[in-house]
């Protein structure tokens, strides 16, 4: 009747499998905490690189970072001040011109009807002047909710996918013991 608990070989390999199973689980979770920082670190790097190198001079990526920034209702990729340092600020652009201000039209505060709260402020030389007009959050922080809920959700599969291995393991433990005539 315990014969399948007395069969050595059995038992070593079930051991092995719930073993292996766990340094798997292990390894993923390990790997998607490093693949978290590594990823967040670098968007945001490269979003600031993209925006000071190609905002007003990439037409595609500058229509992008145009809708970000009116969806999202954010500006640039920390905050404001980054296209200070800009190439869009220091040089000429035809497919965003700067009249005046720090910061493109995209950026200036709207209201629910799409209409700009001040852009007369928001195109202000003077910094403070144009604050209150500027939307202050940059996009960076208001897409990382995006990025936490997919990985809170490839987390969840990779639990589901850890817990159904473990169900076929202790199935096919189950199976084998039945098999060999003894009852579980």
């Amino acid at each position: 009747m315990m014969s399948c608990y007395r069969s050595k070989g059995l038992i070593i390999c079930f051991l092995i499998l719930m073993i292996g199973t766990a340094i798997t689980l292990i390894a993923v979770g390990g790997f998607m905490i490093y693949v978290r920082s590594h990823l967040t670190s670098t968007l945001k790097d490269e979003m600031e690189n993209i925006l000071m190198l190609y905002y007003g001079f990439d037409p595609s990526l500058t229509t992008a970072w145009d809708s970000v920034q009116r969806t999202s209702r954010c500006c640039g990729a920390t905050g404001p001040k980054i296209y200070d340092s800009s190439r869009w600020k220091s040089e000429h652009s035809v497919l965003s011109p700067r009249t005046t201000g720090h910061v493109p039209d995209s950026c200036c505060k709207r209201f629910k009807n799409e209409t700009y709260a001040d852009l007369e402020k928001c195109h202000s030389e003077i910094y403070e002047i144009a604050e209150p007009a500027i939307y202050e959050q940059g996009c960076y922080e208001s897409i990382r909710p995006v990025i936490d809920m997919i990985f809170f959700g490839s987390n969840v599969f990779v639990f589901v996918v850890a817990s159904l291995a473990l169900l076929v393991s202790l199935a096919i433990g189950i199976t084998l013991c039945r098999t060999r005539g003894d009852i579980v």
